[in-house]
């Protein structure tokens, strides 16, 4: 009787140590996040769809169905089958969000009962920044894919302020409405030198540097 409860007593105790060994080895196998899974991520999660991206939409068993759109300045595609039906807005939705709607669109339609669709952004939209004045190469700045530009970064990509560059400039931006509004007073050298925020910055924006009515003052 006793070698018996010795025997379960050990056999507890081995249930009990094995868990948290099961666990390590488990923490063990995930591998680490990198910064380029989180880029990956940022990308597929967060990145909204924008007028003329091109996506392919691919409906799994119906190659018919399958076909690569390029989204119309208004944000919206004329599905396949769905020629009769109002064009389905797609801008301004994650990938996620867009596959979504495209199912709901065919079943809403009774084109299909429960499609398997997936989407892939394929070529993404040109979206630009202009930088006038004072910097080294004005013109249009070309924000990458999935990115957001600061103002920092669209003045070193212009090839920064000149030794004539005015420690402020101003900011010109469209409004949803057509309006424009002017951001006057930016302070450029503070976001340069890290002392004051960044600025983040929409497409269309148009930088403007002055003439600095000091000597040179990014040397100081």
């Amino acid at each position: 009787m006793k070698t018996l409860r010795n025997l379960f007593l050990l056999a507890v105790f081995a249930a009990l140590f094995a868990v948290p060994a099961a666990v390590r080895a488990a923490d063990a196998a995930k591998p680490a996040l990198t910064s380029k899974d989180a880029n990956a991520t940022y990308q597929s999660d967060n990145y909204k769809l924008r007028p003329t991206d091109s996506i392919a939409i691919n409906v799994v068993d119906d190659p018919n169905a399958t076909h690569t759109y390029s989204i119309s300045i208004d944000g919206t595609v004329q599905l396949i089958y769905l020629d009769t039906a109002p064009p389905l807005k797609l801008a301004d939705l994650t990938v996620e969000q867009a596959k979504k709607a495209v199912i709901k669109a065919y079943v809403d339609n009774q084109i299909f009962i429960h499609p398997s669709i997936t989407i892939d952004v394929t070529a993404y939209s040109t979206r630009r920044i202009n930088v006038t004045g004072q910097v080294g190469k004005p013109g249009p700045v070309y924000i990458p894919a999935e990115k957001d530009f600061t103002l920092v970064e669209a003045v070193t990509e212009a090839g920064g302020p000149t030794e004539k560059a005015a420690a402020t400039c101003n900011i010109t931006r469209v409004l949803p409405d057509g309006s424009k509004t002017v951001l006057k007073n930016v302070d450029l050298y503070g976001a340069y030198k890290g002392t004051n925020n960044d600025v983040p910055l929409q497409e269309g924006d148009t930088i403007f540097l002055g003439e600095s009515a000091f000597a040179n003052v990014w040397q100081h």
